[in-house]
């Protein structure tokens, strides 16, 4: 027999029907939501807009529910609220702990991966190592579960986007944006390292930025770290360290060669070698040199592209060790600049006194970094608090010569010439005002 909620709702009754039976929302919310539904709305579809409109429910799981799926919403206490993404080992949603309602990430992987118990044993294993590391520049695992046969993943989940997506809508990066996003990868990944976890599959996909509030640095975090095992060739050729193409495990070198050619992309607009293919990628990696930095773009430093030469070294040993990545970037890694990505700006438009920021918005201004790249770094800055009229809230800002004006406006007095041409502009008027009062007493 088939009911309502099997078929494509069309009225009201059989799309509360559908909802019902979903489970994407409690029982006390159910009650409540429909409750304050119109009785003039009577179509499906007119139901779920307004639902959505009042975040009841979700665009996806409204589509899902018109369509007359009324399964897979729910996995065990999280209820899932949309579709994120399709890697090579699963599926990614959006989903929300039903008791805690924290918004987390939702992996489901493939059932070929956990079909046997050795398998299932082995990621089980691998997430409790993972799940030790507390770092603000790791994505965090919080579970690993099994339901109805398909094992899981639940981390943690952080709005914006990847440093891949981001590049391919902006281009190349300014240097001090670039250095920024990379160092805090490379403490992340330097984190793991110290505990023995390997990435070795790092990819710029992987390298998460996240959204802000208005006058605050945007994170960075690092994904996938291994959980799941899975080639090394699955996700292409870039960034993949010469001793992986002759079949060595991944090491920690690995993943320092794979972050210095994101750092070569993020800065060239292009990867370092040409990889059509596998054969092409091997030999590249293997022998050829990629075109230094430094010749691409003259405003690029030149201990950054010593730097990332040094982290696409052919020979392992002779690679820097991820912490001291994260210390070489960090004088030159600018967080002024990162506001930059929650106004959606292009960082390469960003002029030399600063960007306004427009629709509607009072204009905030980005301080960037002096022209000599060294003039801020001898030295420790002296800060003063400036608070953004935007944002309201108040940030250390590196006092500079090139903003020391723009900061300090107010705490100057009327110039003394000015005051004088005041007091006798006043001394003239009053004169005036007893020559006439004198020629109307006569």
């Amino acid at each position: 027999m088939t009911t309502a909620a099997e078929t494509r709702p069309e009225t009201r009754e059989e799309f509360f029907e559908a909802v019902a039976q979903s489970g994407v929302l409690e029982e006390d919310l159910f009650v409540r939501w429909i409750s304050g539904v119109p009785i003039e709305l009577n179509a499906a579809e007119d139901v779920a807009d307004l639902l959505v409109s009042r975040g009841a429910i979700t665009r996806f799981q409204a589509d899902r529910l018109l369509q007359g799926q009324i399964r897979g919403f729910t996995v065990d206490s999280y209820i899932i609220e949309d579709y994120l993404a399709k890697p090579e080992h699963g599926r990614v949603y959006l989903a929300r702990h039903r008791t805690m309602k924290r918004t987390v990430c939702l992996v489901v992987l493939n059932p070929e991966l956990t079909n046997t118990e050795p398998a299932r044993e082995a990621i089980r294993n691998a997430a409790r190592t993972v799940a030790q590391l507390m770092h603000p520049n790791l994505v965090t695992l919080f579970d690993a579960n099994i339901h109805k046969d398909r094992m899981y993943f639940v981390e943690e989940f952080m709005p914006g986007t990847d440093l891949e997506s981001y590049q391919r809508s902006n281009g190349r990066l300014k240097w001090p944006m670039a250095c920024s996003f990379v160092h805090q990868g490379a403490q992340g990944l330097g984190h793991a390292h110290e505990r023995g976890i390997i990435h070795g599959v790092l990819r710029p996909a992987h390298i998460l930025i996240g959204s802000t509030p208005p006058g605050r640095p945007a994170p960075v975090k690092v994904a996938g770290l291994g959980l799941v095992p899975t080639s090394p060739f699955a996700g292409g050729f870039d960034g993949l360290a010469p001793e992986i193409f002759d079949g060595d495990a991944a090491t920690a070198a690995a993943d320092v060669y794979a972050l210095g050619t994101i750092l070569y992309r993020t800065l060239a607009g292009k990867s370092p070698f040409s990889c059509p293919n596998r054969e092409a990628a091997q030999r590249q990696h293997a022998t050829a040199t990629p075109v230094p930095l430094s010749t691409i773009r003259a405003d690029i430093p030149l201990p950054i592209s010593a730097l990332v030469d040094a982290m696409l070294v052919k020979k392992r040993t002779d690679r820097p060790t991820m912490d001291s990545v994260a210390k070489a970037l960090a004088p030159f890694a600018d967080e002024s600049l990162e506001a930059a990505f929650e106004f959606g700006v292009h960082p390469e438009s960003l002029g030399s006194s600063g960007s306004s920021f427009s629709s509607g918005m009072t204009e905030l201004q980005v301080a960037l970094p002096p022209s000599d790249p060294w003039a801020d770094i001898a030295a420790p800055a002296e800060f003063e608090v400036e608070t953004s009229e935007y944002s309201g809230i108040s940030t250390p800002t590196p006092i500079t010569t090139r903003n020391r004006r723009r900061i300090q406006p107010e705490a100057r007095g009327l110039p003394i010439g000015v005051l004088i041409a005041c007091a006798m502009a006043f001394f003239v008027l009053l004169v005036a005002v007893a020559a006439v009062a004198m020629a109307l007493r006569k």
